[in-house]
């Protein structure tokens, strides 16, 4: 927020010679008011990672802002949750105006409803969506209708390559812990591995080992793992379990909503599971052949919004297209606010975190101021061209 802040007034723009002093520069105005529609997992830090860089500009939403494809949430105020944060007083001082607490809110409602009523009876805004790429169709489509410009975070299958010369219980652990945080309910979560079938009987014990270790012998009375989001959401993670063959885990218990750190084993291409983000804990191993077939499968399907590898090659990297990409680590870029966040192609489009966030959502509006006098030099330029102005003059 403080460095935003400080990035608040005109950027000195560079002018070639001139016949007469000019001054351009390039004030960052308010784009539109904006209007974030966030999924249910992890809302607040969502919210607030593009909503805060916005505060300067009172670009914040003021009215209900649509939340969740799936189930209604407590409804939110900006100022006691910027308190808890640290940031309260700068928001109260650094924002002028309406006062912070009506800044923004939050309501619950189906992906359909949020779609059109978040665009349509708010009138013209910036949009910005996070959740599935079904809804931000959904969400492009109403804002059209506007002719709203959108940000839309859209997450994707994420794939995970995993050469053969790692050592299997590193990439284990780091594996697991960011493909089961939050129960797998993430949107830059791995959603399946890649390796050949050597590296993949080197893995499988060293995921038990990690999953064991991480969450206990009886997982589901591990306070470190979560639940699913809804009813809805754990039938369809339950149909996703008779695909392949299980390898770890497979267990589940409706009346908790509790889906067991899964792995996967021998899953077919057309599978529900490889032909949809799963957004839960399970978890394909796929074996390809060698890095090429690896990087030929990755780019057969859509671009996702984050790709990982973990490998001393730059290869992955140099031949493949995705919102984010991670080398042998995985979702701690999230938490720096240097790089940008926000997906490419079917993933989506746009980028927020830190100062991208308030670029994103200003308007870089192009500004020259030149003198009202001092014409003569401006004679050159008026017609008619072609003839010699030895004697022509302006007053």
């Amino acid at each position: 927020m403080r460095r935003c802040c400080k990035a608040l007034g005109s950027k000195a723009a560079l002018l070639p010679s001139s016949p007469s002093p000019r001054c351009a520069h390039r004030p960052e105005v308010p784009a539109l008011l904006t209007g974030p529609i966030k999924v249910s997992p992890g809302p607040g830090t969502s919210c607030f990672s593009k909503s805060t860089p916005t505060g300067p500009w009172q670009n914040a939403d003021p009215s209900p802002s649509p939340t969740s494809e799936r189930p209604p949430l407590p409804r939110l105020c900006v100022e006691p949750a910027a308190a808890l944060m640290g940031c309260g007083r700068s928001l109260r001082h650094l924002v002028p105006g309406p006062t912070v607490s009506r800044m923004a809110s939050v309501q619950g409602g189906t992906g359909s409803r949020v779609g059109s009523r978040g665009h349509q009876s708010l009138g013209p805004r910036q949009g910005d969506r996070e959740g599935s790429p079904s809804v931000g169709k959904i969400v492009m489509a109403a804002a059209a209708k506007h002719l709203t410009p959108v940000t839309l975070e859209l997450g994707g299958k994420n794939p995970c390559y995993v050469d053969d010369d790692c050592d299997p219980q590193t990439v284990a652990n780091r594996v697991t812990w960011f493909r089961y945080f939050n129960a797998g309910q993430t949107c830059v979560a791995p959603d399946y591995v890649l390796c050949s079938p050597e590296t993949r009987e080197r893995l499988l014990p060293a995921l038990q080992n990690a999953i064991t270790r991480f969450y206990g012998d009886d997982p589901q009375s591990s306070p470190n793992l979560g639940r699913i989001i809804s009813q809805k959401h754990f039938k369809r993670l339950q149909g996703l379990l008779g695909c392949g063959r299980v390898a770890i885990g497979g267990q589940s218990d409706e009346s908790e909503l509790y889906i067991a750190p899964t792995v996967l084993v021998d899953v077919q291409e057309t599978e529900p599971v490889m032909q949809e983000e799963i957004f839960g804990p399970i978890l394909p191993l796929v074996t390809v052949r060698s890095l090429d077939e690896a990087i030929d499968f990755i780019n057969r399907r859509e671009k996702p919004l984050a790709l990982y590898a973990f490998s001393n090659s730059s290869q992955v990297l140099e031949g493949t297209s995705s919102g984010s990409f991670g080398g042998n680590e995985g979702f701690i870029y999230m938490t720096l606010p240097s790089l940008p966040l926000g997906g490419v192609g079917h993933s989506g489009m746009g980028r927020y975190h830190g100062k991208f966030s308030f670029d994103t959502f200003s308007h870089h509006r192009a500004c020259l101021l030149a003198p009202s006098g001092l014409e003569r030099p401006n004679g050159i330029r008026y017609p008619p061209y072609g003839v010699a102005r030895h004697s022509h003059s302006t007053s």
